[in-house]
């Protein structure tokens, strides 16, 4: 992979990752009870952390997984949510 498409490639996961960690905090302002605060924080967690790894906390099979998981997985939440 070339040098121009890896950093697309980062911006968008990074970009894909920002916003649903947004949603996931409007929810948890939102939530009316405990259990919906507890999940929606444990999403801005897990998101987190994803962006951690893309930064260069972790290895690359890890980051590799991490591209994987947000092209695959959150890029069809987000088409579906808007």
């Amino acid at each position: 992979m070339d040098i121009v498409q890896q950093a697309i490639d980062y911006d968008v996961a990074i970009e894909m990752i920002a916003k649903l960690r947004s949603d996931a905090i409007r929810r948890k302002h939102a939530a009316t009870t405990e259990e919906e605060r507890q999940a929606a924080d444990a999403e801005i967690k897990a998101y987190n952390a994803d962006e951690s790894v893309l930064n260069g906390y972790g290895s690359d099979d890890a980051r590799t997984s991490v591209y994987d998981k947000v092209f695959r997985f959150y890029g069809p939440l987000l088409r579906e949510n808007q």
